[in-house]
């Protein structure tokens, strides 16, 4: 139980670090804090795998393995994140398949290599294969008995503006080690190509084609209302905090004069 607990505190730490999710996770119960927290946990493993210096065929034996522990719901004996992880998958019925979809998404990343999506139809799925499972699976955990379609699909909507907003406060740094998220078609309009360089050289091209892609995602938060309005009052309000806490990032964005990363 103490190495349980311990796994619960990692968990906690991680999401308590992260800019925009700490304040929000609050509102919540303690119990569905840590839950929750053990969930965003294992994403930052998937991600990490995911986006590792090493080459391509081992990060994505990385992925697999990650893959094999989530669907077998064992990790090994020394493992107190993935025991959390278990724990609350275990306790709450959260469905493996939300985690194999963001394994996927991951995938595709490493698969892959420099623009990710063509148009904005491939960043949007992109996203919902990621953010928008991940908020799937939060949904039992934080009370809700009955998962409707108009619930998830408003979950999926508000996560994709979250997880392009996080895209889109570090695009210099994905640009450098050979990411790219915004669509192809969004990077043509602004004559911009691997080579024309990144941000750092073409300011004012990169700011507008980043604005362009804040202004379409801000409108993914237009769900928040539909969402908040289907959830028990204590998740409500976390997803309250969360969007705001998006949308204020998305707007400092938008008016930032200097594209380098923003501190955290």
């Amino acid at each position: 139980m103490d190495f349980l607990r311990h796994g619960y505190r990692r968990c906690m730490a991680k999401i308590r670090a992260a800019p925009l999710l700490g304040d929000g996770i609050r509102q919540l119960s303690p119990r569905e804090q840590r839950s929750v927290a053990a969930l965003f946990a294992m994403l930052l493993r998937v991600r990490a795998a995911a986006h590792s210096a090493f080459p391509e065929q081992l990060r994505l034996q990385m992925l697999e393995c990650i893959r094999g522990y989530v669907w077998g719901h064992r990790f090994p004996p020394q493992d107190a994140v993935g025991a959390a992880f278990v724990d609350t998958c275990q306790r709450y019925g959260v469905p493996t398949g939300v985690f194999d979809r963001i394994i996927n998404g991951y995938t595709a990343e490493v698969a892959i290599a420099g623009h990710l999506s063509d148009d904005w139809e491939g960043l949007e799925w992109h996203c919902r294969s990621i953010a928008g499972a991940f908020g799937e699976s939060v949904l039992p955990v934080v009370g809700v008995v009955e998962v409707e379609e108009e619930l998830v699909e408003a979950t999926h909507l508000v996560a994709v503006g979250m997880h392009i907003t996080e895209l889109l406060d570090h695009v210099e740094e994905d640009w450098m080690g050979g990411r790219a998220y915004i669509p192809v078609e969004v990077l043509d309009r602004h004559r911009i190509s691997e080579d024309t360089g990144g941000p750092a050289e073409f300011p004012c091209r990169w700011h507008n084609a980043i604005r362009e892609v804040a202004l379409m995602s801000d409108t993914f938060f237009d769900e928040t209302t539909t969402l908040i309005r289907r959830l028990p009052r204590r998740a409500a309000a976390c997803a309250s905090s969360w969007v705001e806490a998006h949308r204020a990032r998305l707007h400092r964005i938008t008016n930032r004069t200097n594209l380098r990363k923003s501190a955290s």
